[in-house]
């Protein structure tokens, strides 16, 4: 019903037992206490909550999480016993290894014996190599046979043909019948007429038996045409005398018995009583292996016995192929053999620098 003085609405309650309308009436018995007045809205358009239930519906600010408490560190398990202990690890790995010094040091190490034996080769090249201002006569003599002169001459010049840009001959004085009808003053083609080309480049000649004054005459020639020349005077005296007149460079071969260590003091004594003695001790010795049933000195015991009075001892390792007595082929020795040759050569080489 609707008064004057406003609305007022009125609620109809079901009686015990029938209907009113044709609606149920759901309200409660008793109604909550009232909420209180409405409070205004802020400037926003929200209701104002109470500060005791915004502090409950109020999100929380996001905190960064806790950091996790660290993982104890593992222990080795105490049943393994010695096994844990030595147990192959990277951490293992790092603790042990050499200080950065000196791993930096034994790799140099490392590095320069592997470089210097890949440079070795290059550099007795370049030795051997050595330029030359005028003709270099070497002069091989030996107390007798048996010291391997024939074969040092032959080896030495295949050496230094074989890297050497200029020709290279090696003369045996006092052997063959000789060059027959060379000219005076003969050229590098008269030269070819009688001498024997070695694989290596090397020239062999025989000069056939001459006076002393035959024999300078050739070695003369020779060295107009030859940069290098080698000679092998046998055990003539007229041929000996001129290949010392004219050496450049004495290069002595000994036998490494009882008899060959002789019959080089012997050889020595003769040289210094005929003005070589300054010779003698810028020259090579070179001590070749014994052949035959001869009974052998140690090569250290020579080396020992001789080294005061020489620039340099070389001791040639037995080898096979030598033994043969055939002619010397580079590529048939053994590769210390080789390498005792190939030193030869670069100390002769480093001579041609004087």
């Amino acid at each position: 019903m609707t008064g004057q003085g406003g609305t007022a609405a009125v609620v109809l309650r079901a009686a015990p037992g029938g209907l009113v309308g044709s609606s149920p009436d759901y309200a409660p018995d008793a109604w909550p206490e009232p909420l209180g007045p409405l409070r205004p809205l802020d400037p926003l358009g929200t209701v104002l909550i109470p500060p005791a239930v915004r502090a409950v519906v109020a999100p929380r600010p996001t905190a960064a999480p806790a950091a996790a408490a660290p993982a104890p560190a593992p222990q080795a398990d105490p049943s393994l016993g010695r096994a844990a202990d030595l147990e192959l690890s990277a951490d293992r790995l790092v603790r042990r290894r050499l200080p950065r010094g000196r791993r930096l040091a034994a790799a140099a190490e490392r590095l320069t014996r592997g470089g210097d034996r890949e440079r070795e080769p290059a550099r007795q090249a370049e030795r051997i190599r050595t330029p030359l201002r005028r003709a270099h006569r070497v002069a091989v003599l030996g107390a007798g046979p048996g010291t391997g002169r024939t074969v040092t001459t032959t080896l030495l010049g295949d050496l230094l043909a074989a890297h050497r840009p200029d020709r290279v001959i090696a003369l045996a004085l006092g052997t063959g019948t000789g060059p027959v009808g060379l000219p005076a003053a003969p050229t590098h083609q008269d030269f070819r007429r009688f001498t024997e080309l070695r694989p290596s480049g090397l020239e062999l000649l025989a000069s056939g038996a001459a006076d002393e004054a035959g024999h300078r005459r050739l070695l003369d020639a020779a060295a107009s045409q030859y940069p290098v020349v080698l000679t092998d005077p046998g055990g003539g005296a007229p041929a000996v005398r001129a290949a010392l007149a004219a050496a450049d460079q004495l290069v002595i071969c000994a036998g490494a018995t009882v008899r060959g260590a002789a019959g080089t003091d012997a050889l020595l004594g003769w040289l210094a009583a005929e003005g070589f003695a300054d010779r003698v001790a810028a020259g090579l010795l070179v001590v070749a292996p014994v052949r035959g049933n001869e009974r052998a000195l140690p090569g250290e015991e020579l080396s020992a016995h001789f080294a005061g009075r020489f620039r340099s001892v070389l001791l040639v390792p037995a080898d096979a192929h030598l033994a043969d007595g055939g002619d010397p082929v580079l590529d048939r020795l053994r590769g210390r053999t080789r390498a005792a040759f190939t030193e030869l050569a670069a100390l002769t080489g480093d001579a041609m620098a004087d």
